[in-house]
């Protein structure tokens, strides 16, 4: 916990601020020992100077109670100075506590496959693994596909973005996938996906993750934007930890965030079926926005 919030850019500014305070104060221990020296207000060091000047605040002391003057004003600019300097820290640090690097791991690719999970085996999604190397689970977590592609209307081509898909789950621990059913995408998509179409494989999807994190509840915002030729056809990618019965002990092994990134294919024949399951959907969804536009003219 500890290492997560003073990390090292915090540690070099905290520093820096350290350094600034204690150059302050020196300074202005100098001007108390000049201002002592020139009012006959000798001490043994500078240090006894700076310890009489701060704490009789108007007088150096030495029972005569004698106001001085410039003392007053150098007191008065140095409080200043440091209850300007201190609320800065203060925000700093705080600001880098509630705001450190989210640590939410990205695959370099989204996965076109099909859900093995029970309910809905067999079903075609586009999903996206995420890793979470946070120390603490991260919870209220949202996912938001914003799928973006181009229209040739004659001689405009148009950008889209109409297609904006929500998941959320309670918390995350070290892994989730997120997946989205690719009957809900447009034709579009699935176009990309089957042919060679040029301006289809222009499009683009950007994932957005945001949620809570940490024992105060710190929101987080992060995502990033594929290419639609980021997207692959394949059965899953390599699970980052598994387990081991060992001495009718259940052992996880250590976990392993770089399978985010290693793909397992299909077969062949696997991959020949998936794609031509994606045409059917496509002839599916073409024939519901046929059907939409076709009743849309009728109004």
């Amino acid at each position: 916990m500890i290492k997560n919030i003073f990390h090292k850019k915090l540690i070099i500014t905290i520093l820096i601020f350290v350094f600034i305070f204690i150059g302050i104060n020196l300074v202005f221990g100098l001007i108390y020992n000049q201002i002592a020296l020139n009012n006959d207000k000798i001490c043994s060091n500078i240090f006894e100077q700076i310890f009489f000047a701060v704490m009789t605040w108007s007088t150096i002391g030495y029972n005569d109670g004698k106001p001085i003057q410039q003392m007053w004003f150098a007191i008065s600019l140095h409080y200043l100075i440091s209850s300007l300097i201190m609320p800065v820290i203060s925000g700093i640090i705080f600001y880098y506590i509630l705001n450190r690097p989210t640590k939410i791991i990205f695959p370099n690719n989204l996965i076109v496959r099909k859900r093995t999970s029970e309910g809905s085996s067999d079903v075609l999604t586009l999903s996206v693994k995420v890793g979470n190397k946070e120390k603490v689970k991260i919870y209220d977590v949202r996912c938001q596909l914003i799928y973006f592609y181009f229209k040739n209307n004659g001689e405009l081509i148009t950008r889209n973005g109409e297609t904006n898909l929500l998941q959320e789950v309670s918390f995350i621990d070290k892994t989730f996938r997120f997946s989205f059913k690719l009957e809900d995408f447009p034709s579009t998509l699935l176009k990309a996906l089957t042919n060679n179409d040029p301006l289809n494989k222009k499009g683009s999807i950007s994932i957005i993750i945001y949620g809570k994190r940490g024992n105060f509840g710190d929101p987080f915002f992060i995502e990033k934007d594929y290419n639609i030729t980021d997207i692959k056809i394949a059965k899953d990618t390599k699970l980052l930890y598994n387990y081991h019965l060992i001495k009718d002990k259940i052992i996880k092994t250590k976990i392993n965030y770089n399978n985010l990134n290693k793909i397992i294919h299909y077969t062949d024949e696997e991959q020949a079926n998936v794609e031509t399951e994606i045409k059917k959907i496509l002839k599916e969804i073409e024939k519901r926005e046929s059907d939409r536009i076709s009743k849309q003219k009728k109004k």
